[in-house]
């Protein structure tokens, strides 16, 4: 009797461990399919770089193995174990799938993959170089209004008209976020033609005569982003101005030459404009117009000078 009871034990779980095994080798079969059309899918994504066409879609679950259909015996736990590893990262590479094909995943919170095993997205980001100094280069020309000359001994005031000059400014310094400041240093040449006295009846050209300048200032500006190529920058300087003032002149009907000098350092204030157009992050090219006023020196009165400029920014 005892042994009749063994032999058909033997027999049923002989019929277990075969029933197990067969499914085992039928999850098995399905694994190496979705295997199979992963490295199908991924070939295809790496040489068109888009979604495939026709491709079948994955299955959305794989078949969970029941711990009642498996068999205790140390092989089959080890392979069951082995299993369950390969199905984690196939659930892995599955994610990583959906996202490159733009597909959003509908897995839970438990089966959400880490960073680590995701698959990588490469991301291109260009970042603005950030500059901490600039320096103005400004030639230009500069065109002064009618000088006021009134001499003390024969209180007749008298007007100069100027000629169209030069002038060159090179401002350099720190830049703080949108804003410069620093030291400008310049130089500016203005010639005089003629002069004139309205209470006098006579109206003379000039044989020489000029204005000269070199100026020392702060320069203070503010940038203003219109787009990633284009920038107005507006600027205040206040400094002192080292000016020579000289012009020769004959008095209609006379033989004598009149000549006139002045030497000396007066204030000089000026507001600028410039639009920039970047070239690239270290070097632009600008446009701009500039306003000075120099106090007056002598017998000459104050001077009041438009400047157009056309210069370039360097940011270092």
């Amino acid at each position: 009797m005892f042994a009749l009871s063994f032999c058909v034990l033997s027999q049923a779980y002989g019929r277990e461990d075969l029933r197990s095994t067969a499914e085992q080798k039928d999850y098995i079969n399905k694994l190496k399919k979705e295997l199979l059309q992963i490295k199908k899918d991924l070939v295809t994504l790496e040489t068109n770089n888009e979604k495939p066409a026709g491709t079948p879609e994955l299955s959305p679950t794989i078949p969970e193995v029941s711990d009642k259909t498996l068999s205790q015996s140390p092989l089959i736990l080890k392979r069951s174990t082995s299993i369950s590893a390969t199905k984690e990262d196939l659930r892995r590479i599955r994610k990583g799938l959906l996202e490159l094909q733009g597909g959003k995943t509908t897995e839970t919170a438990e089966q959400e993959p880490s960073l680590e095993t995701s698959l990588p997205v490469r991301k291109v980001v260009k970042v603005r170089q950030h500059n901490n100094y600039f320096l103005f280069v400004n030639p230009g020309i500069a065109f002064a209004q009618d000088r006021e000359y009134s001499q003390a001994v024969s209180h007749h005031k008298s007007f100069l008209e100027t000629r169209a000059g030069l002038e060159l400014s090179i401002a350099f310094g720190g830049q703080i976020g949108p804003w410069t400041i620093g030291p400008e240093i310049g130089y500016r040449r203005l010639g005089y033609k003629s002069i004139s006295t309205p209470s006098l009846p006579f109206n003379t050209k000039t044989e020489t005569g000029n204005s000269t300048s070199y100026f020392f200032a702060l320069y203070s500006g503010r940038d203003i982003a219109l787009s990633h190529q284009l920038n107005l920058n507006l600027g205040v300087s206040l400094g002192v101005a080292n000016i020579n003032e000289t012009f020769t002149f004959e008095i209609p009907g006379s033989f004598t030459s009149h000549n006139a000098t002045e030497e000396g350092s007066r204030f000089q204030g000026s507001i600028r404009t410039a639009i920039e157009y970047a070239f690239s992050d270290l070097c632009s090219a600008h446009l701009g117009y500039r306003f000075s006023y120099v106090n007056d020196i002598g017998d000459f009165g104050s001077l009041l000078v438009h400047q157009a400029e056309l210069g370039l920014r360097l940011n270092l």
